[in-house]
């Protein structure tokens, strides 16, 4: 039988309508691990605010964190490989931001440490992504006069949380920009919000993916998702499932459609598909 590695996206997929792992998915989990599956996690989310949803969990693999830029050991924290935006794309990026007059947040890293800065915020949205984060996750979120990229450390990630129509504009725009890959998605817990991510043409879930197959030698992948942001790495799994509400994009490429993640879908599958593997 080929080695295979189980990798399930957070939001919307894993973890509940709030945003937690539910006591059932993780005793199932959990209890899986124990018996030899390879499970880890893909998600847009960074270490900070992974760590305490995945304290439940007994991870022995990396995780693929901010839809690939980082590989990171999620109980130490520590950044094993990293996806940083070239300077003179970093610049370029924000000059796109300021032609359409929107204010994004800036990533910034340093080793193991990731600070956040802004110059403003300027929508509903944007103030309450500021504030379920500001003093829940990051070591420093700092309003600064003026973006540039950090003269100590890499600019790895901007990110903005909007209107469809605010932002669908912005994203075609930052396509162009070579080097830059674009996620643009629906808040999985806010109407009318919609994330755009801007990060390395480098980084992916899938090649975030393929890296923790090299890692762990395994043979195969099977993924879980449930959004525009997990695509990737439904196109280069070797088996892929979607959660009942999961877009129709995804669907239409998935392997199969699972119940609901409020229902604790993935690990219902999981236990299925790995007892009877």
């Amino acid at each position: 039988m080929k080695k295979t590695v189980y990798i399930s996206d957070l939001d919307g997929t894993l973890l509940t309508s709030d945003a937690e792992i539910s006591a059932k998915s993780a005793e199932i989990i959990n209890r899986l691990i124990s018996k030899g599956m390879l499970f880890t996690v893909a998600t847009a989310r960074s270490v900070s605010s992974s760590k305490r949803i995945l304290s439940c969990l007994d991870l022995n693999l990396p995780v693929v964190l901010m839809n690939g830029v980082f590989i990171a050991d999620i109980k130490s924290g520590r950044v094993i490989e990293s996806v940083p935006i070239e300077k003179n794309t970093a610049l370029k990026i924000i000059e796109i931001f300021k032609s359409f007059n929107v204010s994004p947040f800036m990533y910034c890293a340093e080793g193991d440490m990731l600070d956040v800065v802004f110059e403003k915020i300027d929508s509903k949205q944007n103030e309450m992504f500021y504030k379920r984060r500001e003093k829940q996750y990051y070591r420093r979120f700092e309003q600064v006069e003026k973006l540039t990229p950090p003269d100590n450390g890499e600019c790895v990630y901007f990110n903005i949380v909007d209107s469809y129509s605010r932002l669908k504009p912005l994203a075609d725009k930052l396509r162009s920009v070579k080097g830059v890959s674009v996620a643009f998605y629906e808040d999985t817990y806010l109407e009318d919000s919609w994330f755009l991510e801007v990060f390395s043409s480098k980084a992916s879930k899938c090649s975030g993916m393929l890296r923790i197959k090299e890692m762990t030698g395994a043979e195969r992948a099977v993924v879980f998702g449930d959004n525009l942001n997990d695509i990737s790495m439904f196109e280069c799994a070797d088996e892929s499932f979607a959660v009942s509400e999961a877009v129709p994009q995804l669907k239409k490429i998935a392997t199969g459609v699972i119940g609901s993640h409020d229902e604790d879908a993935v690990a219902k599958h999981l236990e299925k598909i790995f007892e009877n593997r």
